[in-house]
């Protein structure tokens, strides 16, 4: 009996042993978390009486740096920040622990294996906010060759020139040729301003902070030194009306096709040399003026722009028509000075066009379709090379300017009396040597422009023309003109324009 108890407790603690060498050796294998992130680190009113609203720091985890920003005049010498960090990890100092973030804090996370990772803390103090008045003081005193002449006495702002403001929150600012320069950083925070307009000053860059003004609706920056235009323009998000017209840009950020409330969008005369593809995602666009001496494409993505009613092209080195105007429809309004071998016919389509001005093509002829456009109320086709009207315009009777300026047109059709309604009439710098007397059935003409050409006579059919208000006959080969047009000084009113020596006869 002994021996076999003696033989059980020998086993029992073999056993036992066993156990322990087993759980020993788990303990030796088991992996520790090298994971040693500060997760989260921000400032809690709870935790501190001095703040007045919850802050939460940014957390570059490539860098190791934990970025805050405090209010003016927030006292940071003693803080408590509350802080999150990986799992069974260790942080010294200890979240919630006062510190004074006036000096340079390192924070340590220690992971569960040991290893060290160091956080630092840098903080920023922002500007004193300052009211909408104080903004435009301090844009006043940056540009100390303005012309504004504002009383900075006036504590309203009411007599102060561009400014327009509701209850001292300024709503707009419309500054044209006062020796603006400079736009300080701190208008991005006029957060009531719906429209700013900088018109033909000195301004050679934008502060990044304007796109902070998330209220603009309207933003001309025109006839200035602007180099670009921040990427983050799409901050903009309520922008309707944007005119960087007559800079010095050089590209177009893509972000603009962002921009989906756009409808009316300006940027010609810079020194583009291409346009982004992306405002064809510009749904809104009702009105387009690009232009350009370097700009020899255009994106075919303008097919998409359905809702766009005026269109301008000033694009001397565009020599094809890339644009489909059968998808252009509502357009109403076409403005076109290129370099075009030849003129869409698509033009005919474009059923609702009113103004339609093709201009310094030297194009010899344009196609019949113009003579569908029955809406069409003003045609200019001035710096071609017509020697004649285009075939198809005398169906155009609602036409109330004509204007074929700087051609090579040697005689007024008689069909000219089609144009009952026409109002002007401009036919400066042609060969005409005669002008036919059924003139006066234009018997709404208030201008009629016939100089520098080769008239040796005029009819006296001129003289029957009530309206007119201004005649414009010199740089011809006129020796006298007809009484009966003379009398119309002293009958209308009106204004004639003659070489000196040229008598009434």
């Amino acid at each position: 009996m002994i021996n076999r108890f003696k033989a059980c407790s020998i086993l029992l603690t073999i056993s036992i042993l066993t156990l322990f060498t087993s759980c020993s050796n788990d303990d030796d294998n088991k992996v520790l978390s090298s994971k040693k992130e500060i997760i989260e680190f921000n400032f809690k009113t709870e935790d501190n009486s001095n703040l007045t609203a919850n802050i939460e720091a940014k957390i570059d985890q490539d860098k190791k740096i934990i970025s805050v920003s405090f209010p003016f005049d927030t006292n940071i010498t003693k803080l408590k920040p509350t802080i999150s960090i990986s799992p069974n990890s260790l942080i010294n100092p200890k979240t919630k622990a006062e510190q004074d973030f006036s000096n340079t804090i390192y924070y340590t996370v220690t992971a569960e294996d040991k290893t060290e990772q160091k956080y630092k803390v840098e903080v920023v103090i922002e500007d004193k906010k300052l009211s909408d008045r104080e903004i435009l003081l301090e844009f006043y005193n940056a540009n100390p060759d303005n012309t504004l002449y504002w009383d900075l006495s006036d504590s309203t702002m009411d007599s102060w020139y561009g400014v327009k403001h509701t209850d001292g929150n300024v709503t707009e600012v419309t500054i044209i040729n006062k020796n603006i320069a400079t736009l300080p950083p701190s208008f991005g925070s006029l957060k009531s301003i719906k429209k700013l307009a900088l018109i033909k000053g000195q301004l050679s860059n934008l502060p990044e902070e304007i796109i902070n003004l998330t209220s603009l609706t309207s933003l001309y920056i025109v006839s200035n030194n602007i180099t670009e235009i921040p990427e983050e323009i799409d901050n903009l998000t309520e922008l309707k009306d944007l005119n960087i017209a007559n800079n010095k840009l050089k590209t177009i950020p893509k972000q603009i096709g962002n921009l989906k409330n756009l409808e009316s969008l300006h940027i010609r005369d810079n020194e583009l040399k291409e346009i982004p593809t992306e405002i064809g995602t510009l749904s809104n666009l009702t009105t387009l003026s690009l232009g350009g001496d370097n700009i020899a494409n255009v994106p075919t993505t303008i097919n998409n722009l359905t809702k766009l009613n005026r269109l301008y092209f000033n694009l001397i080195n565009l020599t094809s028509f890339p644009i489909d105007l059968k998808n252009l429809t509502d357009l109403t309004h076409v403005t076109l000075h290129c370099k075009l071998i030849s003129f869409p016919t698509e033009i005919g389509t474009l059923n609702n066009l009113t103004s339609l001005s093709i201009i310094n093509m030297d194009l010899a002829s344009f196609p019949e379709e113009i003579g569908t456009l029955k809406n069409l109320v003003t045609l200019s086709l001035d710096n071609n090379n017509l020697t004649g009207f285009p075939k198809g315009i005398n169906t155009l009777s609602k036409l109330t300017t004509l204007a074929v300026n700087n051609n090579n047109i040697n005689a007024v059709p008689d069909e000219i009396t089609v144009f009952t309604n026409l109002k002007t009439l401009s036919l400066n710098g042609n060969q005409l040597v005669s002008i036919p007397k059924e003139i006066d059935k234009l018997t709404q003409l208030t201008s009629l422009n016939l100089e520098n050409n080769k008239l040796t006579s005029i009819p006296a059919e001129i003289g029957n023309l009530k309206y007119l208000e201004d005649l414009f006959l010199e740089k011809n080969e006129l020796s006298t003109i007809p009484q009966s047009v003379c009398d119309l000084k002293s009958k209308n009113n009106t204004t004639i324009f003659i070489d000196s020596g040229v008598t009434c006869n």
